[in-house]
């Protein structure tokens, strides 16, 4: 499929369907890739923030598995290999590193995050320059990553100057932690990767094995950002075997399902099946619902990428149950979306529009703008996939209009819609996908206006049917 070259406004599209009216005839008419963006079900903390005091001890991070015909996500994540951009909440536990990479949203828990920075800088005039106050520039390092990570910067290497000018090897730790997050929140890998390598020599020096835990996982979030998978599992064995030695269950169960990630990652789907089903367990005996959910999510987007579609379902629907059974109404649309997606995947594009229009509803309940656009763009690619096959269209289904024409308008309709509300959010991937998409859509429109015209017809039968179409 040719890369769109105007993603940002479907006009330039519609101006460049003008320009082409007066050409020859288009051939077969275009297919579309079977893609669609998804979510995945763990809820990814990332990156980490080193244990502060008073605060909760830092757990490793989840990560989200993408899922196999992509779309996108809102929180951090990353886009597996031969996937399309996909991703959604990593928190823990909407299950590996891709569920939602979409831009960071504008959010609650953003507006959270600044009000959490005023309270943080109205203390500064209340410190000396001593090591409470180094902790105070760091946390307020690590409040602003996900907001300003420029400003995260700043107050990271404040915190540092005055931990070094102590000589307090902990407080350099700290500060080299929190400087790391925000460069890796920038996508500076290789300076995030300097600064963690910082606090992880610090760390092992002074053998705090829970801090050390802690700076492994934000280091396997940058190999994994890098596409460096052998690396990210080799973290990932080392912090499992410091959580064992911490007899920390619920970080072990969180690792063991990462592992599992990585390896679907790397197209190994035996071992990532294994850890996903370890993972399972040993947060089902935790009495962790949410861990257990988000890996059985996972464990159907394995399913999926095998092309067992039967299994894919069978555990989405195991995830969804356990989403349905804690109200979780953001996971129940994400599990939705996947269920949709999967459908998608196997050509049964009446009920994928079925399960993603009823994801679009929570999301809009919830006032997940992130959520919404990708629902609106894989909506419209339902449609766009309906039209493009020869698949009857169905006389009493309320969804899907009952002519060829009417298909289209809607995936157009859709597709727009996914776009602007994306570019609202500065989702940028969800946008490459969606104008491909919104291209597509406006190929076939063309092609079935060159077959309603006679050969050489004259320009205002192409215009007439234009109209008509769009």
């Amino acid at each position: 499929m040719k890369k769109v070259t105007h993603i940002n406004s479907g006009m330039h599209l519609y101006t460049s369907i003008h320009k082409m009216l007066d050409g020859g005839g288009l051939g077969a008419a275009p297919k579309l890739e079977n893609s669609k963006i998804g979510f995945n079900l763990q809820l990814l903390k990332s990156p980490i923030n080193a244990q502060l005091p008073n605060e909760p001890v830092a757990t490793f991070p989840p990560l989200c598995i993408a899922n196999v015909h992509g779309r996108k996500e809102a929180g951090e994540c990353l886009v597996m290999p031969n996937t399309k951009p996909l991703c959604y909440y990593l928190n823990v536990l909407y299950a590996f590193i891709i569920f939602f990479t979409l831009a960071p949203r504008v959010s609650i828990a953003q507006n959270a995050q600044k009000l959490r920075v005023d309270s943080l800088k109205n203390q500064l005039p209340k410190y000396k320059n001593d090591t409470n106050k180094v902790m105070l520039f760091n946390k307020l390092s690590a409040a602003y990553k996900g907001i300003n990570p420029n400003e995260g910067i700043n107050y990271g290497n404040l915190g540092l100057a005055l931990a070094e000018k102590l000589k307090w090897p902990t407080g350099i730790a700290y500060a080299c932690n929190s400087i790391g997050q925000n460069y890796y929140a920038k996508s500076e890998y290789a300076s995030a990767l300097d600064y963690y390598k910082k606090a992880l020599a610090i760390r092992e020096i002074e053998g705090k094995l829970a801090d050390q835990a802690s700076v492994i996982g934000n280091l396997s979030l940058v190999y994994l950002a890098k596409g460096d998978y052998a690396k990210a599992l080799d973290a990932n064995f080392k912090a499992l075997k410091i959580c064992e030695a911490l007899n920390n269950n619920d970080s072990r169960a969180t690792i063991i399902g990462n592992i599992g990630a990585i390896y679907m990652s790397l197209g190994n789907y035996d071992q990532s099946l294994k850890y996903h089903q370890m993972s399972v367990d040993l947060f089902e005996k935790l009495g962790n619902q949410i861990g257990a959910a988000s890996n059985l999510g996972n464990i159907g987007n394995v399913y999926q990428a095998m092309g067992n579609y039967a299994k894919a379902i069978e555990y989405n629907f195991k995830s969804l149950d356990y989403f349905k059974k804690m109200g979780d109404n953001e996971a129940i649309a994400t599990c939705l979306l996947n269920i949709g997606n999967i459908y998608h995947s196997m050509g049964d594009f009446s009920t994928a529009l079925d399960f993603d229009f009823k994801s679009l509803a929570l999301f809009k309940v919830q006032g997940d703008k992130g959520g919404e656009a990708i629902d609106y763009g894989n909506i419209g690619e339902d449609y766009l996939a309906l039209a493009q096959s020869n698949l009857p269209l169905k006389k009493n289904d309320s969804l899907i209009p009952s002519t060829k024409i009417g298909v289209i308008n809607k995936s157009v309709e859709y597709l727009n819609k996914g776009i602007v509300l994306s570019r609202a959010n500065s989702q940028l991937d969800n946008i490459r996908e969606f104008s491909k998409s919104l291209s597509e859509a406006y190929k076939l429109v063309l092609y079935l206006i060159h077959t309603l015209c006679p050969e050489g017809g004259d320009r205002l039968c192409k215009e007439n049917h234009l109209q008509a179409l769009l």
